[in-house]
């Protein structure tokens, strides 16, 4: 039995990479349906691997921002317009994986081999580039499609709300007090988005923008946590998501 959990990292990288290759094949089929069967087969993958019991939130913490990660890769995938591109959102979504699944696997099957806090910052990390890749999403389905706020601000407030929480969980916050902060993430989420997509910037540029929002926002609430919050740390992080704001919002094209 622990050999089928010490290759199912393996199994998940195939079938994440399998996923995008058969997306990029001139095969007349919809991209979307090879994408969501290797997200459906990722869920139960991981699902075996943690032990998954729908009744422990324990188990969706450690289950859903792979998926949430991989889905929002997809969905940038499927916006991506060169080749090259789609490639390195393949190799991205599908090396991560199985990195996360490799610390999924120790924490859970082998735990004497487990490094202390590894999921928390694989999915720290992990929960970053979700909130990216979702706002690259929402933005350029805004550009290309025209869709609703009314449809793009809760779906990016709900990402990046839960991507906080996730990561404030793993932090051993009370799971209350962490639904709070997550509460109030999704909040300052939704405005970003809605402010953001006034301005005549691309939508990369808008995403990671948003990314800054999201890391100054949870750097700030996991040093308040852990007691390490001081004027200082709160001045260093404010200072350094203004200056990377402003160094993306100045050197974009704007249109």
């Amino acid at each position: 039995m622990i050999l089928l959990h010490r290759i199912t990292p393996f199994a998940l990288l195939i079938v994440s990479a399998a996923g995008f290759w058969a997306a990029m094949q001139p095969w007349g089929l919809f991209p979307l349906w090879p994408l969501f069967v290797s997200l459906v087969l990722c869920f139960f993958l991981f699902a075996r691997l943690g032990g998954w019991a729908s009744h422990r939130a324990s188990s969706w913490h450690l289950i859903l921002p792979s998926l949430l990660f991989l889905a929002s890769v997809q969905g940038l995938f499927l916006l991506a317009e060169t080749v090259a591109g789609r490639v390195a959102l393949a190799m991205l979504a599908s090396l991560t994986l199985f990195f996360y699944a490799e610390q999924v696997f120790t924490y859970v099957h082998a735990p004497a081999l487990y490094q202390p806090f590894a999921i928390q910052h694989v999915s720290l990390g992990m929960n970053l580039v979700t909130v990216f890749c979702a706002g690259a999403v929402a933005f350029g389905t805004r550009v290309f499609l025209q869709a609703p706020f009314a449809v793009l601000v809760p779906a990016v407030a709900v990402v990046a709300g839960y991507g906080v929480f996730q990561a404030l969980w793993a932090s051993k916050m009370e799971g209350r007090r962490a639904a709070v902060f997550g509460v109030a993430a999704g909040v300052a989420a939704g405005e970003s988005v809605w402010a953001l997509a006034l301005l005549p910037t691309g939508f990369y540029v808008d995403a990671a923008v948003l990314t800054l929002v999201l890391y100054v926002f949870l750097g700030l609430s996991r040093a308040s946590f852990l007691k390490q919050l001081t004027r200082p740390l709160a001045v260093r992080y404010v200072a350094a998501g203004v200056v990377l704001a402003s160094v993306l919002l100045g050197t974009a094209a704007w249109q």
